[in-house]
């Protein structure tokens, strides 16, 4: 945790002190995203022991699911038990369920968990984004928060996706 917090902090002044701009800072976090965790999914997917792999992948998609309803549920608890604006119960719902667990979910579970953790949680990243995209849209459409209509289908584009089912695949 320490070593992920230096390296917030070491981006955090590089763009304080004009190193990185608003194109860079993009960039960088385009390849993290769309290169480097694909590569990292995929590479510890290499690792599984065949026999553990069987059971990690289902229990993984399994959790993962279990999970996101649980947080749409407790969310959902929260706005009538907070009684929270009716038109703002959409986002709230949005806001506590669909979290963004690619950019520092993976890093956090490798540097805890480590290497043999990835597998896992690309996986979990997969069902979420998956969950996020479909439904926590349908949910901000619903409430009328939806400025960016997209389908969703556009979330199987996402190289994320593509490494989870290799990394699936591999561990078969």
């Amino acid at each position: 945790m320490v070593g992920t917090l230096v390296i917030v902090a070491v981006g955090y002044f590089a763009g304080k002190l004009d190193y990185l701009d608003d194109h860079t800072i993009e960039h960088i976090s385009n390849l993290v995203i769309d290169i480097a965790m694909p590569c990292l999914v995929v590479s510890s997917a290499t690792e599984l022991d065949p026999s553990a792999a069987s059971t990690e992948v289902p229990w993984s998609f399994a959790l993962a699911t279990v999970l996101w309803f649980a947080l749409l549920g407790t969310c959902w608890l929260c706005n009538h038990l907070l009684r929270t604006p009716r038109e703002q119960h959409g986002l709230y719902l949005f806001a506590g369920t669909c979290t963004n667990t690619s950019f520092l979910g993976i890093p956090i579970a490798l540097a805890i968990l480590g290497q043999r953790s990835a597998v896992g949680a690309g996986i979990f990243d997969m069902v979420t984004t998956v969950f996020n995209f479909t439904i926590g849209f349908a949910i901000l459409s619903a409430s009328g928060k939806d400025d960016q209509k997209k389908s969703p289908l556009d979330i199987l584009k996402a190289p994320v996706v593509y490494a989870c089912f290799i990394a699936v695949v591999c561990t078969l």
